[in-house]
């Protein structure tokens, strides 16, 4: 499906990214991001980038591209619903081109885009909140990031050693898909096989390992890692079972001359830790933008007639509307309540109540009579993504 360019000026234009972009695109990336390593940098671009060009847009003056994103479409689970949906990979901008408002409207051409792609949500992990609140993209999943200061306590298992990623990828996919259909965790990507040999291919290409529990060819856990001087980073941490990440950390610690490991896991597993000189801060990792409203209200809610919702947004024209709680727009109607959609899409996942939004001056009643209909509807659950591109 084509989508029209976009023009800003008579020299300058949003439009659809394609494959002969790439070698532009990747000096734009090496000009953003300079600390990125070779291997990833070139992963990126030709294995990511040329699978998912038509997920990309740029903005071009006088035939040089001076800013772009690049996402990929995923699989979203929300309240247990797959969701289709985009994470956006990464968003850079020419040095001189900052600060004039270009990713703005790079942002709400993109989202109208996608919407034609018959996507839902995107969501993606932001350099800096502030912003993105200007787009209403707003928080939808927490991380407890955690240290551990290595006491030198060895903790001698057998089940658990390095293992080859390509050689175990069915066992390693296996752990993970029991992770999400068992933890039920709210906005967590829901991997096909395929997507997720891309994400650990994603991983090898920035050099990192996997230390796992395995018992013939089972795995019940397993950290992907990089060590970083005398630190580690576990940078994706998987198990069904609360206690497999206590016996992971101490067994990663067995590894020579390792100080500190560092990393990130679900909030619901911090109080199961029982760990000295382990340390941890729960915040949000990766915002949401609502791209479809009412295939989001259909899909993920669902409820009875209930009451009507008055959504505001500025950026996707087709949100603006009163809209029932089966997604159905609604005219000639008093809306029970009014929210802008990036607020709606924190309800719609469980990220936050009906009753915290109201206290944060986020919603408008216009009904007083559904506070108690609407906090039972919008039930708040744990929410949790692995990915971050």
């Amino acid at each position: 499906m084509s989508f029209r360019k976009k023009s800003l000026d008579e020299n300058t234009f949003i439009r659809v990214a394609t494959k002969n972009d790439k070698e532009k695109l990747m000096s734009l990336w090496n000009e953003c991001f300079p600390d990125e390593s070779e291997g990833f940098t070139s992963w990126i671009f030709n294995e990511r980038f040329v699978q998912f060009p038509e997920y990309c847009v740029c903005i071009e003056t006088k035939g040089e591209i001076i800013c772009a994103m690049q996402s990929y479409p995923l699989t979203m689970k929300i309240r247990n619903v797959n969701i289709s949906s985009t994470i956006v990979g990464g968003v850079c901008s020419k040095q001189q081109y900052r600060g004039m408002g270009l990713m703005k409207k790079m942002f709400t051409y993109y989202m109208n885009y996608i919407k034609t792609l018959k996507i839902s949500i995107v969501t993606y992990k932001p350099v800096d909140l502030n912003v993105y609140k200007s787009l209403t993209h707003y928080p939808i999943t927490d991380s407890a990031k955690f240290e551990l200061i290595n006491q030198g306590i060895k903790l001698q298992n057998d089940e658990i050693k390095d293992i080859n990623i390509n050689e175990n990828l069915e066992s390693l996919y296996e752990c993970y898909r029991n992770f999400t259909q068992i933890k039920k965790y709210s906005c967590i990507i829901n991997r096909s096989f395929e997507d997720f040999c891309l994400k650990m291919q994603d991983y090898q290409s920035d050099n990192m390992s996997c230390l796992s529990n395995i018992t013939e060819n089972n795995i019940k856990s397993y950290a992907i890692y990089k060590m970083i001087n005398n630190s580690i980073y576990i940078e994706e941490f998987v198990s069904s079972y609360y206690n497999e990440y206590n016996i992971l950390l101490l067994s990663i610690c067995n590894i020579p001359e390792i100080s500190t490991v560092n990393g990130k896991m679900p909030p619901d597993i911090i109080p199961f830790i029982n760990l000295e000189n382990f340390s941890y801060d729960i915040s949000f990792q990766n915002l949401a933008g609502t791209v479809n409203v009412s295939d989001l209200l259909k899909n993920v809610i669902d409820a009875n007639d209930y009451f009507h919702i008055d959504v505001k947004d500025e950026f996707v024209s087709e949100n603006n509307n009163i809209f029932d709680l089966s997604g159905n727009i609604k005219h000639a109607i008093t809306a029970d309540f009014v929210i802008n959609s990036g607020h709606l899409i924190q309800l719609i996942c469980g990220y936050k109540t009906f009753y915290e939004l109201i206290r944060e001056g986020c919603i408008k009643i216009n009904n007083e009579n559904i506070y108690q209909k609407a906090d039972e509807i919008f039930t708040k659950t744990s929410c949790f993504i692995v990915d971050e591109y």
